[in-house]
């Protein structure tokens, strides 16, 4: 089903500005352990989009992120925590503010 929709926004849409999908080591708000993850991946969506802008998100470390964009080339997109956090967000946009003067 994900293989034919990508499919066809390639073919249908060739200049789509990129894909963001989630990463399986992710269920609803949960991360999934590494050995619950087992084969589950996106590489069959990674070889149909092979050569467009690619965001990954989900579950991602700062380091295995850093791994994951020099290996595969992709960008990699943090969210979940932040997003959620509205006290978070409220303190970036004053410490932003606070910044530029």
């Amino acid at each position: 089903m994900f293989s034919y929709l990508v499919e066809e926004l390639r073919k249908r849409h060739p200049n789509f500005g990129y894909l963001h999908v989630i990463e399986p080591r992710v269920q609803g708000i949960f991360d999934r352990d590494d050995h619950d993850v087992g084969e589950d991946s996106n590489d069959f969506l990674r070889a149909i989009w092979a050569g467009k802008l690619w965001i990954s998100a989900g579950g991602f470390s700062r380091d295995n992120a850093i791994k994951q964009a020099d290996e595969k080339g992709e960008l990699i997109a943090f969210g979940r925590y932040f997003t959620s956090n509205v006290s978070l967000m409220s303190h970036s946009i004053m410490l932003f503010h606070s910044v530029l003067g």
